[in-house]
């Protein structure tokens, strides 16, 4: 028996009334929006609201609230009204979205690390009076600028007496009358306090301490001889031998006397001569060190040895521009450090040669720091020196050599994505050669910032990021080689800035990759990918007569920013899309469906299909992009067939009439369902 005719048999007085009540639901569904209002009074990203339409009598046909999304959480769905219809559209918030809104900007700051001690007043985004601290302007005060925090949490501010205890982020003041403080040495004054301590050589010496007076620091005995006229040391006793003191003997003692780390004439406390009329004289025999001297002697411990023995030349000590590498300019620095222990280095004591050959005896002054011209040409160049002492010695064996490089480095800088996407990873790609003294560096520096390339670590590239902003701009960067002679080659480019998927825009010159979409945002031109999948076996979508079973749709948005993608159902013949339905949809949208996707996300949408009639036939799944218009399409074929009670195939023929009537009555059911995608 055929269940449906029997069912229809038996009840066709209420089968009647349901087909009356389907199209006067069908009909009655199609309504148009006469008016449409809007909480938040239009486009507002920082404000919620919630967006509805009026048909002619009243009656709320749609009604929606703005939103956040929840697979990309800086994007905003703005509902807003255009004339009596309700709209739709996307927005990427510069900060983030939250509760159907975008978050206005924080008030931050650009963070100092503690270590720093960044300065008291006006920072990145704090106002005077406040210190950067975390992220966060704080009101230290004055004298409070040091930023003590772990790892980003609960920042707070040190005074000038005051450490930061890294471990725990508190503020510890440190007791400067306690030398064994663990922070003693931080921050306190330690040069009076006589403990050798922080790194100390010697008792509050060296580094900032004051020191003592070498030569008033005490006294040393020196032995005056006196006696009878022309006698020798040797012929004198104890008793005729008096003792006398000099303070000024301290500075020729070789004892750091005032512990202030420095010994005799390296002390500032001593004179650099003797006071005139001094002379120290070990062996009285006149001869020592001083003014008041007969002469100098050699050996001041020996009373018979009084003559100038002296016949060591004077050391000497030559380095070219501080013992730099290269040189980038003919003028160079000659440094110099001399010493002679015995008649000191003569007033015209210094001459120099770039061949090694002093065919003119030009001597001219010491100093230490000789400015001279090199020879040339560019390549290794060799300063040879002379020096001399009073007594006529001389040491002409010092040289040193630098290599010339006058020649400006050969470099080429690319921009790897040119144009480039807005808020993207900027690449800058440089060579650089230098066959004399060698690539050193290259500063590439735009408007926000710079980066660099090191060649000598071997590095081919560096990288600036661009701000947070849809934009179309050229940049202009200048880009600073270096070698490492000091030469510098400056060359000045540009590269252009688009706007990515999801950017405001007027025109498509604007976009990056895509197109700008109804002079509202651009987005990319790729339509949305489809497929269709079902249980089976082959390529044919198989349904017994009077069944219905279901398809699963795949969608996917291809695009980088979210879309509303259309599903539309189409068929050959038209019969069969006007068996498939989508599931929660009202009749009139039963062959319509709006999917909401994120960036580059997909989902399976089930799709319905009864088999009304025995036949073949070509179902058509169409999806359209909201977003930029662009359709997609999948066939499926479709065979309804006859099944009989043992579960054949059979011939018989299919509902016709009264299958498309079953249609017509579970069509009228549906349309009291509300839209659930």
């Amino acid at each position: 028996m055929n269940q449906f005719k029997h069912y229809i048999g038996r009840n066709s007085g209420i089968f009647y009334v349901l087909t009356v009540l389907a199209v006067f639901v069908l009909f009655s569904s199609i309504a148009f929006a006469d008016s449409c209002s809007d909480t938040d009074g239009g486009i507002k990203y920082t404000v919620k609201g919630t967006t509805t339409s009026y048909d002619d009598g009243g009656t709320v046909i749609d009604s929606y609230s703005d939103e956040c999304s929840a697979a990309t959480p800086d994007l905003l769905a703005e509902f807003y009204c255009e004339g009596a219809s309700l709209k739709m559209e996307t927005y990427l918030c510069p900060t983030r979205c939250i509760n159907g809104a975008c978050d206005p900007a924080p008030d931050t700051c650009s963070y100092y690390h503690y270590g720093f001690s960044p300065p008291a007043g006006p920072l990145d985004g704090c106002a005077t009076g406040f210190t950067c601290c975390m992220d966060t302007c704080l009101a230290c005060g004055t004298g409070r600028t040091l930023c003590c925090s772990v790892d980003g949490d609960d920042g707070d501010c040190c005074e000038a007496t005051e450490v930061c205890d890294e471990g725990t982020g508190n503020c510890i003041n440190v007791n400067c009358s306690d030398p064994t403080d663990p922070n003693y040495c931080t921050i306190c004054d330690f040069c009076y306090d006589n403990i050798q301590n922080c790194g100390e050589t010697c008792i509050d010496g060296g580094g900032s301490c004051e020191s003592g007076i070498e030569y008033t620091a005490g006294v040393y005995p020196v032995i005056d001889i006196f006696g009878i006229e022309e006698s020798l040391l040797t012929d004198y006793l104890v008793e005729d031998v008096e003792i006398y003191y000099s303070d000024i003997f301290r500075c020729y003692d070789g004892i750091d006397n005032d512990y202030d780390c420095l010994i005799d004439s390296d002390d500032p406390d001593c004179p650099s001569t003797p006071p005139v009329g001094l002379c120290i004289d070990a062996d009285g025999d006149g001869y020592g060190l001083g003014t008041g001297c007969l002469g100098w002697d050699c050996d001041d411990s020996d009373p018979t040895i009084w003559v100038n023995c002296d016949t060591t030349p004077p050391e000497l000590n030559m380095t070219i521009n501080n013992n730099d590498t290269y040189a980038n300019k003919l003028t160079v620095t000659l440094n110099l450090e001399y010493d002679d222990d015995f008649s000191g280095i003569a007033a015209n004591g210094c001459m120099f040669s770039n061949d090694g050959v002093f065919d003119t005896e030009v001597w001219q002054p010491c100093a230490n720091a000789i400015i001279w011209t090199l020879a040339g040409p560019d390549g290794a160049n060799t300063v040879h020196a002379k020096i001399k002492d009073n007594d006529g010695n001389v040491n002409d064996t010092e040289s040193d050599s630098i290599i010339l490089d006058t020649l400006i480095p050969s470099s080429n800088t690319v921009v790897l994505s040119d144009p480039a996407p807005s808020f993207s990873n900027i690449t800058f790609d440089v060579s650089c050669t230098d066959t004399l003294s060698g690539c050193n560096s290259t500063v590439i520096s735009i408007d926000i910032d710079s980066c660099t390339v090191n060649h000598t670590a071997g590095d081919v590239n560096c990288i600036i990021k661009l701000p947070v902003e849809c934009e179309t701009k050229t940049y202009y960067y200048t880009a600073n080689t270096t070698d490492n002679a000091g030469n510098i080659n400056e060359t000045n480019s540009a590269f252009d800035v688009k706007k990515k998927d999801g950017c405001d825009c007027i025109s498509s010159d604007e976009c990056y990759d895509g197109a700008c979409i109804g002079m509202s945002y651009c987005a990319n031109l790729a339509p949305p990918e489809i497929d269709i999948e079902f249980t089976g076996s082959g390529d044919t979508f198989e349904i017994p007569l009077g069944k219905t079973r279901t398809l699963l749709i795949k969608l996917k948005n291809p695009l980088g920013i979210p879309d509303s993608i259309e599903l539309s159902i189409y068929g050959n013949p038209i019969n069969i899309k006007y068996w498939s339905y989508f599931e929660g949809q009202k009749y009139k949208d039963r062959t319509k469906k709006i999917v909401h996707l994120g960036p580059r996300s997909e989902i399976s949408v089930p799709l319905n299909v009864l088999g009304g009639k025995v036949g073949e036939y070509m179902l058509r799944v169409e999806a359209k992009s909201i977003t930029n218009s662009q359709k997609a399409s999948k066939d499926i074929q479709v065979s309804v067939i006859s099944v009989d009670k043992d579960g054949y195939a059979t011939t018989t023929p299919g509902l016709g009439v009264v299958g498309l009537l079953l249609l017509i009555l579970m069509a009228a059911l549906m349309s009291t369902k509300e839209k659930s995608y």
